[in-house]
């Protein structure tokens, strides 16, 4: 399942300290969390449609917030 690949890799980058993949990976992992216990789910039993769903949707919040930061010059 793809909330247990993302969990993997989570702990890969952890352990081999990969700053940038660890903090996306982290908030994704967050979000799939938080999604699980709003649908009254165990997190590991979250649909991969829905694991999708929640990818594309932080890939487009994270897009939006660097846009941001670039118009600002940080």
């Amino acid at each position: 399942m793809l909330f247990d690949e993302i969990q993997k890799a989570n702990m890969d980058a952890l352990r081999n300290h990969d700053k940038v993949a660890r903090s996306i990976l982290s908030i994704v992992y967050g979000k799939f969390k938080n999604e699980s216990i709003n649908q009254g789910l165990n997190a590991k039993s979250l649909p991969d449609g829905d694991c999708l769903n929640i990818i594309k949707k932080t890939i487009k919040e994270l897009d939006e917030e660097y846009e941001g930061y670039m118009k600002v010059n940080r």
